[in-house]
């Protein structure tokens, strides 16, 4: 990944909620925007190797298996 394409996705995910009337970004929980956030996140990871799934809550949860699988993930 290279700065170009950083900045590309902070743009992506900024337009999904942009606040027009002061600039600001404003994605509330559980809205239409924050799950199509979250869905290009999940992609994101995806095309990156990791596993992805959604928890009860609707957070994306994304890992990448470790060099040492035995030992318990850090969180």
């Amino acid at each position: 990944m290279n700065i170009d394409n950083v900045i590309d996705n902070f743009q992506t995910f900024n337009n999904f909620a942009r606040n027009t009337s002061n600039g600001g970004i404003n994605r509330i929980a559980f809205s239409h925007p924050e799950r199509l956030a979250a869905l290009k996140f999940s992609m994101l990871c995806q095309k990156a190797g990791l596993d992805v799934y959604f928890d009860f809550f609707g957070n994306v949860i994304a890992r990448r298996e470790g060099k040492y699988p035995h030992l318990k993930p850090l969180y």
